[in-house]
C-alpha cells in the first residue's frame, strides 16, 4: 500500500518528476529497511547460514571442561621444606631496600615525622 500511494502523494506535494522519484524511492526504501530489521529482531534464533551450531559448541565446551578437570587432578608442584627454610634465611640476611617512608624520615619528601618546627621571632 505504501509503495503504491507514495508516488501519488509525492507528485502532489513536490515540483518535478525527479524530486518525486527521489523522495518516493527514499521513503519506500527506508520503510522496507525498517520492516526487514523488525523481522530480524522478531525472530533472532531463526535457522540461517550465519547462526551458530549449538551442538558443536556444546561438545567443544564439554571437552574444555573435561581438560580443566584433568588438570585439576594433577598434583601441584611444591618446594621442599628444607628449601623453603633456606629461602627464608637468605631473605633475612639480605639488606633491606629503601622505601618511601625511609626517605621521608630523612626529610627528602618533606619534614621528618617527628621533627619540630623552628619559628623565628623578630
Amino acid at each position: 500500500v505504501h509503495a503504491i500511494l507514495t508516488p501519488w502523494m509525492m507528485a502532489h506535494f513536490v515540483k518535478g518528476a525527479w524530486s518525486a522519484f527521489i523522495y518516493t524511492f527514499g521513503g519506500v526504501f527506508l520503510m522496507w529497511l525498517i520492516n526487514g530489521v523488525a523481522d530480524s529482531l522478531d525472530n533472532p534464533f531463526q535457522k540461517e547460514s550465519r547462526t551458530l551450531e549449538a551442538t558443536r559448541i556444546q561438545v567443544e565446551l564439554n571437552e574444555h571442561l573435561y581438560q580443566l578437570l584433568e588438570q585439576a587432578r594433577t598434583k601441584t608442584a611444591s618446594m621442599k621444606l628444607e628449601m623453603q627454610q633456606e629461602v627464608i634465611n637468605h631473605k633475612a640476611s639480605m639488606p633491606r631496600r629503601g622505601s618511601f617512608h625511609s626517605w621521608q624520615g630523612l626529610g627528602v619528601f618533606g619534614p621528618a615525622p617527628n621533627s619540630e618546627k623552628r619559628s623565628s621571632v623578630k
